[in-house]
């Protein structure tokens, strides 16, 4: 269980978590624009607020360009506005005790609200729209294997925290990251050329990227999009 902890900056309070585990070494990372810290049961706060400090700077910018990329807001100061991102297109979004269903009306989404995490909420919501548009992720797929002429088995569609897509050449298996559908679709278009193009070449060499390019001559630009923060 994580401890929430603050530490004065600048006139302001920087928050952070901290979990104490069986480790030598004090580890500092920013998941989802938070500060995340693990350490030993035996280090000192003066140790891993030291540590802070000392990339205070490089943390706040890594937090800033997080946030500047969000594809997700939920529970925001009353002030601001909630939303989700569908397809590059911004939707309003709104907790709701009394909708049975999560759903989408107006362009609006209405989300029934968790009385759990921020988490929760946001597994809610990605199950909601896996469910609303796994038809598009399966047509875009078939769409581009017609294109470059090869055939898949199975198609997966799943949260994922480390990879945008998967594929398992011996089964052809494909797996799509259920976050693609905050992007727009082109990007979405990318991972699949990415992944049916691991059903030729079963590695990341030149050739592999070259068939790629021959499909989409514009891919870099995709894999730029997908290397920002805020997912």
């Amino acid at each position: 269980m994580a401890l929430q902890k603050v530490l004065p900056y600048q006139g302001n309070l920087v928050k952070y978590d901290l979990i104490i585990k069986k480790q030598k070494n004090i580890v500092l990372n920013i998941n989802n624009g938070k500060i995340k810290i693990s350490a030993p049961s035996y280090a000192h706060d003066w140790e891993i607020e030291a540590l802070i400090y000392k990339n205070i700077k490089k943390i706040i910018t890594v937090i800033n360009v997080h946030y500047n990329y969000r594809k997700i807001v939920i529970n925001n100061p009353p002030d601001d506005t909630d939303y989700v991102y569908v397809f590059n297109e911004k939707y309003p979004l709104q907790l709701t005790q009394e909708n049975v269903n999560t759903k989408i009306i107006n362009h609006q989404v209405f989300l029934l609200k968790d009385a759990g995490s921020y988490d929760e909420n946001v597994k809610k919501l990605h199950s909601f729209l896996k469910q609303k548009f796994s038809c598009k992720f399966e047509q875009l797929l078939n769409k581009w294997a017609k294109t470059m002429n090869l055939s898949y088995k199975n198609l997966t569609i799943k949260t994922m925290i480390r990879k945008w897509g998967v594929c398992y050449p011996q089964t052809k298996k494909i797996v799509l990251n259920t976050k693609l559908i905050h992007f727009n679709q082109t990007v979405l278009e990318y991972v699949i050329i990415h992944e049916l193009s691991h059903l030729v070449h079963h590695n990341h060499s030149k050739t592999f990227w070259y068939h790629v390019e021959k499909y989409m001559p514009n891919y870099r630009e995709k894999v730029e999009i997908l290397k920002k923060p805020g997912i």
